[in-house]
């Protein structure tokens, strides 16, 4: 990659695409032993049900250490110690990407258990924090913001917004039916 490929500007420090990669290799790092992919699954497959998403959230979450728990980047100190991987965007990590791959992984691989764990975990995995999109969902559906309490929740908002409202095809969308 180029230097110019890199996007620092208007980026918090602590998503800086340095403290990504390094989250990342140090995800990987975790799991190196099974594997990524296995220590992954066994992440949804070995908790009991009543803890799984708790458990998978906090097995996804990378605390700042050594150099990162000072640093923001190569030589650019930081003031206070913050993960790399915090309990939010692990949790936003389990919903729009672990469970969507053990929930296709289990349906290639015909893994009945694996599909209904992967199912119950996003069923009850609480909603990431929200964003303009759902904000603008929950106010036009009218729903309290109590309400939508799960990452499914919000996941559907999403998918009502980008299957019809984006487009503005009021007419297809069941919810204007009613």
């Amino acid at each position: 990659m180029s230097e110019t490929d890199w996007c620092f500007f208007r980026v918090r420090p602590d998503n800086f695409p340095t403290r990504r990669l390094i989250a990342l290799s140090c995800l990987i790092s975790k799991y190196h032993n099974p594997g990524l992919f296995q220590g992954i699954l066994k992440l949804i497959t070995e908790p009991p049900e009543e803890i799984a998403w708790r458990w998978l959230v906090d097995c996804l979450t990378i605390p700042a250490q050594g150099y990162w728990a000072s640093h923001f980047d190569f030589n650019v100190i930081r003031s206070r110690s913050a993960a790399l991987i915090g309990y939010d965007k692990a949790a936003e990590m389990a919903a729009n990407i672990v469970l969507p791959f053990a929930s296709a992984w289990s349906r290639i691989s015909c893994a009945p258990k694996l599909e209904y764990k992967t199912a119950k975990i996003y069923l009850h995995l609480p909603k990431p924090a929200d964003n303009e999109l759902t904000r603008y969902m929950r106010q036009q559906l009218l729903i309290t913001p109590g309400t939508c309490r799960t990452a499914c929740h919000q996941q559907g908002l999403l998918h009502i917004f980008k299957s019809y409202c984006r487009y503005r095809d009021c007419a297809s969308c069941l919810i204007s039916a009613n």
